[in-house]
């Protein structure tokens, strides 16, 4: 019986503790918790800032090139080292695009008509090469995509069918979230179909178990990682595996950290990057035996619908302009976590369960219909677990403001935070790469969401706006798409109507994209050698050397040499009963060496040839020359764009 199955795969006293747990954490006011905003961080200081407890912020706008650019290197450094993954959640159920579809497999609208996921892999792909040519040694930086049961097979399908987008297969790894029932209003389990029980994914806070049951955390370690990067599949300019921010965490040594945005009007529907404090807790600090009053503070992100109106819209006490919201540090959905602190920290995680209203169709019991709630009615409680949720088991977390650059979510079909508006979003960030880059449009036109006049930039060229001087000589005509060297001839990516269309990632072994790559790990190997043949200076010889004065002994003549071998080959068979042995050339031979093709005169105790030998030399040289087939030439170093 299905109905059965489904309740054995169900922790009915788990999931009864979840619910009583929800409605706890729900109701701030009863458990004695307020809330204040992250704290500045001081890096004008010739020491890091020390970490306070709870949520601690970093203003990326007010922090000097210099710092930037040490945790830019210092990011690139853990990636050279192998020291890094990423993490992406693709396990929603997409309800709201309006199709079964995987978010990240849709063609959204860009003029390369490529996937989300398409794009996720070209930027850690273009991280690579910056890695590459940074450290002339091929970096290769796994992946690991969270899906669901219903569609992991479809994402995997997809990523075969556009060939890893030119990622190393052993490289993307994929895990499946786990999931919990659909309540009512009393806590009741509701009905999908007559003999099944209504479930649903857990949300993102479900990787930590996920990662630790299905071996993926045991994979990571195999390969030498210490840190994560996570991020969800619907922002379009998430800066996937950030170096900066990954070198920022590290700077700070933090367990955990996140990107946020300013918050600029109360109800954007953003959750907010805060400290929580808590007051009603008692413990025995001194050890007497009795109890203390102690107020905690923990770093915490509150989702928009878990803030009351009022501390929504406070604002901080400011004399000029408007003053900015008292909690305006807007999550993007981007984190960083370290290894250990999962280990030590996963199991916690399933004590935070929230419960988020839903519009849910069910199965009456009693009649046995389908019920279809009303359009605006929410008749069902989804259970979930947030992924930063597990910044409670740590001391401090640290949060890096970024521009809103970073920011272009797709979670609905149409209105804000569509395909629309995220198209814009790109194209305008793009169009001030170029302008940047010293690029100029036709009738200074703006770049915006319409087939004539949308801007885009391959990730394979340019990660975040670097290296873009020089591609734009002329004036430039939108629609404008700039794509790279290393751009696949075929792709797929699904539109709403579930169709397929050509794209730009197959990969063919015979193919010029694929000589690239071998020659991007060709030049991996050979890179050092290649920069000592091109550069003698820097690896000029220092050592012990002789003076002018001083007399060198005589080269041996090879004659010499061949009778001493030839004299000790001898003796050795004739003292073991075998043939004896003769020299390895004869007067007859023409290898180098050899009485035939260089005798030498009295000069060649000097280690010289005599002019004629010369002249036999490059004769030689040239016959070789003429038999050969002709070289490609040294390998160029590959450039992406």
């Amino acid at each position: 019986n299905r109905l059965d199955e489904d309740y054995d795969d169900i922790n009915v006293e788990e999931i009864e503790e979840a619910w009583n747990r929800a409605l706890e954490i729900n109701d701030m006011i009863r458990q004695g918790v307020t809330v204040s905003g992250a704290q500045l961080m001081n890096w004008e200081l010739k020491k890091p800032p020390v970490l306070k407890p709870g949520a601690n912020l970093t203003k990326f706008a007010d922090v000097s090139e210099r710092k930037a650019a040490l945790w830019r290197h210092t990011g690139y450094d853990l990636y050279h080292k192998a020291r890094v993954a990423v993490v992406v959640f693709s396990g929603g159920m997409d309800t709201r695009m309006g199709d079964n579809l995987p978010k990240g497999t849709l063609d959204i609208g860009l003029l390369s008509h490529k996937s989300i996921f398409q794009l996720y892999i070209e930027r850690v792909r273009r991280l690579q090469h910056l890695v590459y040519r940074k450290y002339r040694r091929a970096a290769h930086i796994p992946v690991y995509i969270m899906c669901n049961r219903d569609n992991r097979y479809v994402i995997e399908d997809f990523f075969r069918e556009n060939e890893f987008f030119g990622m190393r297969e052993q490289d993307l790894m994929f895990f499946t979230q786990g999931y919990s029932p659909m309540c009512n209003v009393n806590g009741k389990f509701l009905l999908a179909e007559k003999h099944r029980i209504a479930m649903y994914p857990n949300g993102n806070g479900g990787v930590f178990r996920a990662l630790m049951e299905q071996g993926m955390i045991s994979d990571m370690k195999s390969r030498g990682v210490t840190c994560l990067f996570m991020c969800s599949i619907d922002n379009l300019l998430a800066k996937v595996g950030d170096p900066t921010f990954i070198g920022y965490c590290e700077a700070t040594k933090a367990e955990a950290g996140l990107k946020v945005v300013e918050k600029l009007h109360p109800d954007e529907s953003f959750g907010v990057f805060c400290s929580k404090v808590t007051k009603k807790q008692y413990e025995d600090i001194d050890g007497d035996g009795k109890l203390d009053a102690v107020v905690k503070v923990k770093a915490a992100v509150l989702e928009f619908f878990e803030i009351p109106e009022d501390l929504r819209r406070r604002r901080t006490q400011m004399t000029n302009g408007l003053p900015p919201l008292e909690l305006g540090s807007g999550n993007l959905s981007q984190y960083f976590f370290r290894i250990e602190f999962i280990k030590r920290s996963h199991a916690l995680t399933t004590k935070r369960w929230h419960l988020i209203r839903k519009g849910m169709p069910y199965v009456d019991l009693k009649s046995g219909k389908k019920v279809m709630p009303a359009p605006k009615e929410k008749n069902a409680y989804r259970l979930e677990l947030f992924v930063f949720d597990i910044f409670e088991w740590t001391k401090s977390v640290v949060g890096l403001e970024v521009e809103r650059d970073e920011f272009a979510v797709v979670k609905n079909m149409y209105g804000n935070d569509s395909p629309q508006t995220a198209l814009q979003a790109m194209g305008k960030l793009h169009q001030r790469w170029i302008i940047a880059a010293g690029g100029m449009f036709e009738d200074t036109r703006q770049s915006t969401e319409r087939e004539d006049s949308k801007c885009e930039i391959s990730p394979l060229v340019s990660f975040g706006g670097e290296d873009l001087e020089g591609h734009f000589p002329s004036r430039i005509a939108l629609p404008f798409y700039l794509p790279s060297q290393q751009e696949l001839l075929e792709f797929s990516a699904a539109s709403s109507a579930q169709t397929r269309r050509p794209s730009t990632h197959y990969l063919d072994w015979y193919s010029e994209l694929a000589q690239r790559e071998l020659e991007v790990e060709l030049q991996g190997t050979l890179g050092p050698i290649m920069e000592m043949i091109e550069d003698t200076t820097k690896h000029h010889y220092t050592g012990e050397t002789a003076e002018e004065t001083e007399v060198l002994p005589p080269t041996p003549r090879m004659e010499e040499l061949q009778q001493k071998r030839g004299a000790k080959g001898g003796s050795k068979g004739k003292g073991k009963g075998g043939s004896p042995r003769s020299g390895r050339t004869s007067a007859g031979d023409d290898s180098p060496g050899s009485a035939g093709s260089s005798p030498r005169t009295g000069t060649a105790r000097s280690g010289r040839l005599s002019g004629q030998d010369d002249e036999h030399k490059v004769e030689k040289l040239k016959s070789l020359a003429a038999d050969a087939p002709k070289s490609a030439g040294l390998p160029k170093t590959t450039r992406y764009g």
